[in-house]
């Protein structure tokens, strides 16, 4: 619980903020270079509405402006977990059926599983934001499975017809 009243958490909360700031710079660098149509969501706020501290720092990348809101890539921090990108889900509870599916997808927390990449705070922490950001652009190429392949599996998001899909590249200059 956070205690304003704390000069010693007043001063890891100025802190935290500026971690965040870091952490939307390398979600940022990672959407336009891998996802240039789609979009970052982060709270920049290390407290939750209990004013309580978070355990990890994080942001999301949305791929494209159609991706579903329930499942999105994710960089972040974690004392547990270091620094990791990983496809997960979204504003979903412990109990939802699609939570629980997506927790057997995944597996653990580990680089066995096939939309988890992790690197040690310390490695993390010796690489520049643009290796940090080639770390994280390399991982994501190097996932056993798709965003698509998640969100079908977990039938998130609607299904495209080969019409909505030529639409969507259509507008792409590279295609």
């Amino acid at each position: 619980k956070r205690d304003d009243s704390n000069p010693e958490q007043n001063r890891a909360y100025e802190e935290l903020k500026q971690a965040y700031l870091v952490t939307e710079a390398w979600a940022n660098s990672v959407q336009t270079r891998l996802f240039p149509m789609g979009r970052v969501d982060i709270r920049k706020r290390p407290t939750n509405q209990a004013n309580n501290f978070f355990a990890y720092l994080w942001a999301k990348i949305y791929p494209s402006a159609e991706a579903p809101k329930e499942l999105a890539y994710t960089v972040g921090i974690s004392p547990e977990n270091g620094f990791m990108v990983k496809i997960d889900t979204v504003g979903l509870g412990e109990d939802s059926p699609v939570r629980r599916a997506y927790l057997a997808l995944r597996g653990d927390m580990t680089d066995s599983s096939p939309i988890v990449a992790s690197l040690s705070i310390e490695v993390g922490l010796a690489k520049s934001l643009p290796e940090l950001v080639d770390w994280t652009i390399e991982a994501v190429r190097g996932f056993k499975l798709r965003y698509d392949d998640v969100a079908s599996q977990l039938q998130i998001g609607e299904a495209l017809s080969d019409e909505d899909l030529l639409k969507h590249f259509d507008a792409k200059p590279a295609f």
